[in-house]
């Protein structure tokens, strides 16, 4: 692969991230080497902003961040010139692309579901900063950035599977566009992180590489499958939470024997022959 022009989105929990302890150490030596290659590596999560901005900075990594399944994308200022999409102000780190509405509109969605369903669940906004710790095992700081959402609104589920699919079908007759991940259901709009991978691999291909550019997803959970089944590499990386996500494609799909980071570097160091 040419350098530039391999491009790698990443989800975090369970993938770059450990399931349990939320720790990358496993993947650092395989990161370091993609970035000695110049091979982006793009964050696409549930997270909100606020999260993947900390985590961003700790691994050192300078690209593009796509948030909330696929919500929206935070371009790095001078990729924003670049791609003819900068808004002219320069005191922000970032420019802003949404493909979805606001978190407002997606709680008054639920609000319209809570008499037929309200007991069956609770969402990151009930649950509040001590509910998102207890849930998620993040610390309070980390729960404070995780409350922090811009566009959909996550729930906790606790009905049963034939409620929960009367639930995401009520939810998608009014406009939303239910996706699971490995905790939550999230209640988002048409947006997928398939959809923005796509976006911004066009974005890439059009003003950087001149050329097609091979994409590579990894993940773990079914809010992943967007991106998987897009992919020119799909990686599946083994949870010990739940099964692999089920994809239609067979070609080109690599399963992870390892959890997690290491499951993460074990793909990357096969696809990139980094060992």
């Amino acid at each position: 692969m040419r350098q530039i022009n391999a491009l790698i989105f990443t989800d975090l929990d369970g993938t770059l991230l450990d399931h349990f302890s939320y720790s990358s150490e496993a993947a650092l030596p395989a990161i370091a080497q993609l970035q000695a290659l110049q091979v982006p590596i793009i964050p696409t999560t549930s997270k909100t902003y606020a999260e993947v901005s900390q985590i961003v900075k700790s691994l050192n990594l300078t690209g593009p961040i796509i948030i909330e399944n696929g919500a929206a994308i935070y371009l790095p200022l001078a990729m924003a010139k670049t791609f003819n999409l900068f808004d002219g102000n320069e005191q922000q780190s970032y420019q802003k692309i949404s493909f979805t509405e606001n978190h407002a509109h997606w709680m008054q969605i639920l609000n319209q579901v809570e008499s037929g369903f309200g007991e069956m669940y609770t969402s990151f906004t009930e649950l509040g900063v001590d509910g998102i710790v207890e849930t998620t095992g993040l610390c309070p700081e980390d729960a404070k950035l995780a409350a922090n959402r811009e566009h959909g609104e996550p729930v906790v589920w606790h009905g049963t599977n034939e409620q929960k699919k009367l639930f995401i079908a009520a939810l998608t007759k009014l406009g939303a566009n239910p996706v699971e991940g490995g905790r939550f259901i999230h209640v988002c709009g048409n947006c997928s992180k398939g959809a923005a991978l796509n976006w911004l691999a066009e974005q890439y291909q059009q003003h950087i590489c001149k050329t097609e550019v091979t994409t590579v997803a990894l993940g773990d959970g079914n809010n992943d499958i967007a991106m998987l089944e897009v992919a020119s590499v799909a990686v599946r990386v083994r949870s010990p939470s739940h099964a692999y996500p089920e994809l239609d494609r067979t070609e080109n799909v690599i399963s992870t024997q390892s959890f997690g980071p290491e499951g993460w570097a074990e793909a990357i160091n096969h696809i990139f022959s980094l060992n």
